[in-house]
């Protein structure tokens, strides 16, 4: 005897394509919600970056003096912590890389500068055991 294929009812239809709706409107809002938090914190990170380089260039640091009173003085609009690196061409307090001599100001940022740094795309870069960065 043949068997049959049972065929779905209308309600077995409609709870399934319901499951497939909320399902799919489910992950579409949790997608465009991911993408505008990415965008915004990317965006802030990228302001507060500039910012902070343009507070640099108008301190006019020439010394480890200079670095230290600006360093106490900016008032940083972030949480996060900031890994700064300034070079001078007379430091007193200095790390030796490459040609440069390159003032750091605290163990942290010791530790962020001497892990592998891998550049992925533009300025996003991937420090080891730091992650993201721009």
């Amino acid at each position: 005897m043949p068997k049959t294929k049972d065929t779905p009812t209308y309600e077995q239809l409609i709870n399934q394509a319901i499951r497939r709706l909320m399902l799919t409107i489910t992950l579409l809002v949790s997608l465009i919600t991911l993408i505008m938090v990415g965008a915004q914190q990317t965006l802030n990170t990228t302001r507060e970056a500039r910012d902070l380089m343009t507070s640099l260039n108008q301190a006019n640091i020439k010394d480890v003096p200079s670095f230290v009173q600006w360093n106490n003085t900016t008032t940083r609009n972030t949480k996060q912590p900031a890994f700064i690196r300034v070079t001078t061409k007379k430091a007193t307090w200095t790390t030796a890389t490459k040609t440069k001599r390159t003032i750091i100001t605290t163990p942290s940022s010791k530790a962020f500068f001497a892990k592998h740094q891998t550049k992925l795309v533009g300025p996003l870069v991937y420090v080891q055991d730091f992650g993201f960065f721009l």
